[in-house]
């Protein structure tokens, strides 16, 4: 009778720190999101929309969390909506919808292309996948295109 005493207070004492766990994760995730709001941090979303969902040239120049400059023009983040040289892309949850029906799914740090432009998984300040490099340090994101094929 004792044993199963003790396991239950085993199986309790776990369940409670995992609930403990997932509370400290959402709190370090509130903390990062007003630290973002207040300005404290850099916001970056700029940076992966450049490096990862982008489909223009680099380099581009990151002014601050809403403004970038590319070789074709301006890039504008006004909430969600990324006003780009080639077009509006959307951000809806784990989508960016772009010009020409072109859609990058975000899973996780992997960032999945259509129309066969392949996948940018993120490291650190590097973006490493099928066709491109891009390489985001301080305020600005360098692209190194891949060769690609002959399609002969």
């Amino acid at each position: 009778m004792g044993m199963k005493i003790k396991t239950g207070l085993v199986v309790l004492a776990l369940s409670a720190s995992i609930l403990v766990a997932e509370d400290n994760a959402d709190f370090i995730k509130n903390i990062k999101e007003t630290r973002i709001k207040n300005g404290c941090d850099e916001d970056p979303r700029m940076a992966s929309f450049c490096a990862a969902v982008y489909d223009g040239p680099g380099p581009i120049i990151i002014i601050d969390s809403e403004n970038a400059v590319t070789r074709r023009g301006l890039i504008n983040r006004s909430g969600d909506v990324y006003n780009t040289p080639k077009g509006p892309t959307i951000r809806v949850p784990g989508a960016w919808l772009g010009p020409d029906g072109r859609i990058t799914t975000e899973a996780l740090e992997s960032f999945i292309r259509n129309k066969g432009m392949g996948v940018s998984v993120e490291a650190g300040g590097c973006y490493v996948g099928t066709g491109r490099t891009a390489i985001v340090s301080g305020g600005t994101v360098t692209k190194i295109e891949q060769h690609k094929k002959d399609k002969n």
